[in-house]
């Protein structure tokens, strides 16, 4: 655990200090999850079901539900869609899976930005999300410990 003056040091560099997991909003589904932030991962993927490809006023999207903890009610999300990506998936043995990509905003801390989330069901992970170096990179400097705490604290809801 860091103390007040490693954490204030370390600010002063002007990048935010992290965890390695955090809560994070996607206002476009008006909601907030509770992220793992993976520096070993490369791609970002949220808990999807239900995809479906539509489209709205000419650009295409995906219509999807997720939730923001196991048991919590489903919600209905719509966000625009990028492309169709191969994720490689370490818990199936590096077996690589299609999945498609999405565009949407995500806040963290202070920040507010535009994140590429790749859609999959993380019905048996411990977290909806998992944010990824492509993310984090040049925005945050993320704390790797053995006891995650949030450091940015809560989502104002």
């Amino acid at each position: 655990m860091l103390d007040n003056s490693k954490k204030k040091s370390l600010s002063l560099l002007g990048i935010p200090l992290v965890s390695c997991i955090e809560w994070v909003t996607l206002p476009d589904c008006s909601i907030s999850v509770l992220a793992r932030l993976d520096t070993g991962s490369k791609t970002s993927s949220l808990h999807g079901i239900d995809l479906e490809e539509i489209v709205r006023d000419s650009v295409k999207m995906i219509r999807f539900k997720t939730n923001q903890c196991k048991g919590d009610p489903m919600v209905t999300c719509e966000a625009k869609f990028v492309r169709y990506a191969r994720i490689k998936v370490a818990s199936q043995d590096g077996k690589s899976e299609r999945r498609p990509v999405v565009e949407t905003i995500m806040s963290l801390g202070k920040s507010i930005y535009k994140i590429e989330l790749n859609l999959t069901n993380r019905e048996e992970m411990d977290y909806r999300m998992l944010v990824g170096r492509e993310a984090l990179r040049d925005r945050f400097l993320v704390l790797a410990s053995e006891d995650c705490e949030c450091l940015q604290g809560e989502p104002n809801s």
